[in-house]
């Protein structure tokens, strides 16, 4: 999978089939540098469980397995990283490094290998090397091996950190603390989510200085009593009140400005109410006592736990939670964000809603993979990165899905390139095509109206209507050149203008005798292309070379066998939702600008 965005979005759909293998890629992307923070998350989700080495084996071989299990990944090498490296080498270690011989790009293989099923080691290869030399030196030579080492842990951490997001809810805890349990690696994951809402308000606030560092203040290194008259009493605590304040006018804005987008509720009276408080240390206070926050809703008078709250409200509030401030973190790479089916629990609406959330949360240097079934998060601006998954080891043309004994082969391919290779597998890309197709409750009858045979018809003219600034007619489609009989009666009965445009093939030609006949139209009611446009036949005859090349350059096929009806129809639905730079030619434009102009005359 190329991950290199192509546009202003950094996120990545992954569709397929039940079995398709989408969780198994985002498990093996996750691997490859995952998020230490996240995986506390794991144990408490049945998406995925934290798993030993050897679960890794292939389920087919995991009596006898010897071998290596490996991911690889290409990672890109910019003039920012070489300078941060360069600098690096000269001040820590005494070397001036060769920028100059630095690849753009390199490899890092992470692998597991395995003797009989048992994990035998984990080596990770860095395919990369430098030229350095000292001072004195004249030439530059290839690195030692602690020098390697030495710069390699330099890059490790602008590598972006993965984190896999459970998409089952998982319990909110009941308090955070901020001091005191830096053993509990769940508690130091929520801890750092709260550093990532003050990073947030971009004021440079931190938990250490702005928080627990004035309750461990020298002055409040006192007995749990005498403490809490001393510190409750003092400038500090405002201090404090205002930071967690900030925090829970950050947090309210965020959660509740996309709860109330997508369930349409007023909530005027409702907040995330952040709070703080001190518990005994039980040492005196020598070290000073902990200090925790707690997190409620507050809904007019009263106050609920985040447990206490609906299904839907839990797993929205903890995704934006960890999504939306997550992405502000300060410091290292940036963070991959991988989802699996997210939003299955939530309505169509909630499902539309949390795509509108995703360019927020892939700002650079972030970015996004997730799967789904669903096609109400399927963006169509972001096809380029969308990827059909297939698993060529299962047998899915029977009536049950079964692999046969047959090796897994999961391929992530390039929707364009899917779609021109395998025009019939429409089911592993039936959310796409969901969709982009047409809705017939957006279609308003009203006067000045087009009825066309279909799809095609419909995406190509409405696309140069829009190209040539035409807004004055509707177009309808029907669903074959036969099946107008109704539109056409509503249309008349309505004494609506409208004008039948029908292909001018041997169908064309003999139902528009049918709709003369049945209807007693006119000429200024019913044609054939045929007889509009003296030549073409049908609609897609309307497009000269230079659109139909666009269109094979789109699906990486052939200009010599050109692109299919389907292929055009696919190319045109997309381009309905968003416009490429597609470029017309000044004949296509005047072939339509005919087409439509007989349009016009219908309705004078």
């Amino acid at each position: 999978m190329d991950l290199r965005s192509t546009g202003k979005t950094r996120a990545f759909s992954l569709i397929g089939l039940n079995e398709s293998g989408k969780t198994t890629i985002l498990e093996a992307i996750y691997s490859f540098s995952p998020d230490p923070d996240s995986q506390v998350l794991f144990s408490e989700s049945d998406l995925l469980e934290a798993k030993s080495k050897d679960d890794l084996i292939p389920r087919g071989e995991i009596s006898d397995f010897t071998g290596t299990i490996s991911v690889q990944a290409t990672v890109s090498f910019d003039d920012d990283d070489k300078a941060s490296l360069k600098k690096f080498a000269k001040s820590e270690l005494a070397l001036e490094l060769d920028a100059e011989s630095l690849p753009s790009e390199f490899k890092i293989i992470s692998t597991n290998k395995y003797e009989k099923s048992k994990h035998s080691g984990s080596p990770t290869t860095w395919a990369i090397d430098f030229n350095v030399k000292a001072a004195r030196q004249r030439k530059f030579r290839v690195t030692k091996l602690d020098e390697w080492r030495a710069l390699i842990g330099h890059l490790k951490p602008k590598l972006p950190k993965i984190s896999y997001f459970p998409t089952s809810v998982f319990s909110f805890p009941s308090k955070i603390y901020l001091s005191g349990r830096d053993d509990d690696k769940k508690n130091n994951f929520y801890k750092k989510i709260f550093q990532d809402v003050l990073d947030y308000q971009g004021e440079s606030l931190n938990i250490k200085d702005h928080i627990v560092d004035r309750v461990h203040s020298t002055e409040f290194l006192l007995p749990w009593v005498k403490f809490f008259a001393e510190f409750y009493n003092s400038g500090e605590k405002r201090k404090i009140d205002q930071v967690i304040d900030k925090a829970s006018s950050a947090i309210s804005d965020v959660i509740f400005s996309k709860w109330n987008e997508i369930f349409k509720e007023d909530a005027k009276n409702k907040e995330i109410i952040v709070e703080w408080g001190t518990e005994d240390s039980g040492s005196d206070g020598a070290s000073g006592h902990k200090v925790y926050i707690t997190f409620h809703i507050k809904d007019g008078a009263n106050r609920f736990e985040i447990a206490d709250r609906s299904l839907g409200f839990r797993w929205f509030f903890c995704f934006l939670l960890f999504t939306q401030f997550r992405a502000h973190r300060i410091g290292g790479g940036g963070t991959l964000f991988l989802f699996d089916e997210p939003a299955s629990n939530l309505h169509a609406k909630a499902q539309e809603k949390l795509l509108e959330s995703f360019p927020k949360i892939c700002e650079a240097p972030n970015g996004l993979i997730y799967s789904t079934h669903s096609h109400y998060l399927i963006e169509p601006r972001w096809l380029e990165h969308a990827y059909i998954i297939e698993n060529r080891g299962i047998e899915y043309e029977k009536d049950t899905i079964s692999q046969d004994g047959n090796d897994t082969d999961i391929k992530a391919i390039p929707y364009r390139r899917f779609v021109s290779e395998n025009p019939r597998k429409t089911s592993y890309f039936q959310p796409i095509l969901d969709k982009l197709d047409v809705k017939p409750s957006r279609f308003d009858l009203k006067d000045k109206s087009v009825l066309v045979e279909g799809k095609s018809d419909f995406y190509i003219i409405s696309y140069f209507f829009r190209k040539l600034n035409k807004k004055d007619i509707q177009i309808i489609p029907g669903t074959g050149a036969s099946t107008l009989d109704s539109l056409i009666s509503l249309l008349r009965g309505w004494n609506f203008q409208f004008f039948v445009l029908l292909d001018g093939d041997k169908e064309g030609v003999k139902e528009k005798k049918k709709y003369t006949e049945k209807f007693s139209l006119s000429e200024d009611e019913l044609g054939t292309l045929f007889e509009v446009t003296g030549k073409e036949k049908e609609i897609e005859d309307l497009l000269g070379d230079a659109e139909l090349k666009q269109i094979c350059s789109a699906y990486s096929i052939s200009t010599s066998c050109g692109p299919s009806k389907k292929q055009i129809l696919a190319f045109f639905q997309e381009l309905n939702h968003a416009d490429p730079g597609f470029r017309v030619s000044t004949a296509t434009k005047k072939k339509f600008t005919t087409l439509f102009a007989k349009f016009s005359e219908a309705f004078d």
